[in-house]
């Protein structure tokens, strides 16, 4: 997974023309669950397996900036916590059943 998320649809903040770096208040995240899911595309299963959880965050505007391909970062004193919970695996529909 590491490498396949080190290229050019997967920048880290440093490499991302968006981002240019992260900064040592800020952590990374997405702007929704969607995003988070295509980021980490076909290792929803391993994810979930792994213990990982989904922590979601109510973030001002100030406090945030968007890179190229959706992940954010965002200053983690501004942040409020919502919620959190076991991430789960998203299964994509290609076709319905006849």
């Amino acid at each position: 997974m590491g490498w396949r998320h080190s290229d050019a649809r997967h920048p880290s903040p440093q490499a991302d023309p968006n981002l240019n770096t992260i900064h040592d208040d800020e952590v990374c995240g997405f702007a929704s669950l969607n995003e988070l899911n295509e980021w980490f595309e076909d290792f929803g299963d391993r994810l979930a397996s792994a213990g990982f959880h989904v922590w979601e965050y109510e973030v001002p505007e100030f406090s945030y900036r968007v890179g190229k391909f959706g992940q954010v970062v965002f200053r983690k004193d501004a942040a409020v916590l919502i919620g959190h919970e076991p991430f789960k695996a998203v299964q994509l529909t290609l076709w319905a059943d006849a």
